[in-house]
């Protein structure tokens, strides 16, 4: 069990001294407050919910950061697998407030924050790569999807937010996956030299957590930001309405994150669930 006195880095399995040195350095920056690191692990969104659910971690303890170098039975949106390899970068940061519209906030636009800081991050580590984002929890680079996003609400922990990532860093993409709907990218095999996923770590980390609090704030910059890199705006999507399944054109997002669509019948906004291109990149 971690308190608030904790200092110590709570490790797993046999992890990578990158690893260690990486969330070390969060730790000494006064970034988290405590950690917990896995060889590997099912699932680190689940692992950070149980922690919160069972007391191993008190307030005083976060932001909380739960690493795995691999992670086995992962959770994605809508009960998607979200499993990752040696080259992806898999984390959980938990943070909570007292403040609920600072929550409510955070409900409402955290995956928009989420993708707005890491964008942010990679554009500038490693210009001149531009990263697009696909309403609500999706990024992508050169038309393949490069990470995730993934936040859930504590039921019976109403202050608690926990932030699910997952960044396919020296991932090799494969030109033929039958599982995989869609492309996959990777950093490295963009920029053509390795790039080590917990070289990337602290520098992101550091990043989401800043944007959350900009979500809490003032938001407007982050809005904008999402606009300039959003996907979807202009194109024609499916997206569900309800029970049923929609197609329109995406219009952009509102100022309070929703997504807003052209439909059938005129324009409505999407606050919760997905959207997709009816074409998909590149045709």
């Amino acid at each position: 069990m971690l308190h608030s006195n904790d200092s110590l880095l709570v490790t797993q399995g046999n992890v990578s001294a990158r690893g260690r040195a990486s969330i070390s350095l969060l730790r000494d920056r006064k970034i988290i407050q405590s950690s917990c690191y896995f060889e590997h692990l099912y699932s680190t969104n689940t692992t950070a919910i149980k922690h919160v659910q069972e007391a191993e971690v008190n307030r005083d303890a976060m932001p909380r950061l739960i690493v795995a170098d691999q992670q086995t039975s992962g959770r994605g949106r809508h009960g998607r697998s979200w499993n990752s390899d040696t080259g992806t970068l898999t984390f959980s940061l938990v943070i909570s407030t007292d403040e609920v519209k600072k929550r409510e906030r955070i409900a409402g636009l955290g995956s928009i924050a989420v993708g707005v800081a890491i964008a942010r991050c990679v554009e500038y580590e490693f210009a001149p790569l531009k990263i697009r984002l696909k309403w609500p929890n999706d990024i992508y680079l050169g038309g393949g999807k490069l990470g995730g996003i993934l936040m859930e609400m504590i039921g019976n922990h109403p202050e608690c937010v926990v932030i699910g990532v997952g960044v396919n860093v020296s991932t090799t993409p494969r030109v033929t996956d039958r599982h995989r709907s869609q492309s996959v990218a990777s950093l490295s095999h963009t920029l053509g030299r390795d790039v080590h996923r917990y070289d990337l770590l602290p520098m992101l980390v550091e990043a989401i957590l800043s944007a959350v609090d900009e979500a809490a704030s003032d938001h407007e910059n982050l809005i904008d930001d999402f606009r300039q890199r959003c996907l979807l705006t202009g194109q024609e999507i499916e997206y569900q309405d309800g029970l049923k399944r929609e197609t329109g054109t995406c219009l952009g997002v509102a100022s309070d994150g929703a997504l807003r669509v052209l439909g059938s019948q005129g324009a409505t906004e999407i606050c919760s669930g997905e959207a997709n291109l009816v074409r998909s990149l590149g045709h």
